[in-house]
């Protein structure tokens, strides 16, 4: 993959990027079976493309807990059931 990056918190590794300019299916598919089996979540977001001045290039995001826990932090409440 293109442009690897890493993203930290608190001085803790939390996710592995990487920004192709593009993915095909098959190494879409191997990628996220890869990850699968080691336990990592993989997620393409275009909003998180930092230096992508249009949004035109994609953010794979490879971590343990996924987007939204890499970029808003783990829940500190717990959110009510309802039923």
């Amino acid at each position: 993959m293109d442009h690897p990056d890493q993203w930290y918190r608190g001085g803790e590794l939390v996710a592995i990027v990487h920004y192709p300019y593009g993915m095909a299916w098959d190494e879409l598919r191997d990628a996220t079976a890869g990850c699968a089996a080691l336990g990592l979540r993989l997620d393409i977001d275009s909003q998180w493309a930092v230096h992508a001045c249009h949004q035109w290039i994609l953010a794979v995001v490879i971590s343990a807990v996924g987007l939204h826990e890499v970029v808003h932090g783990p829940r500190t409440i717990e959110i009510p059931v309802t039923r």
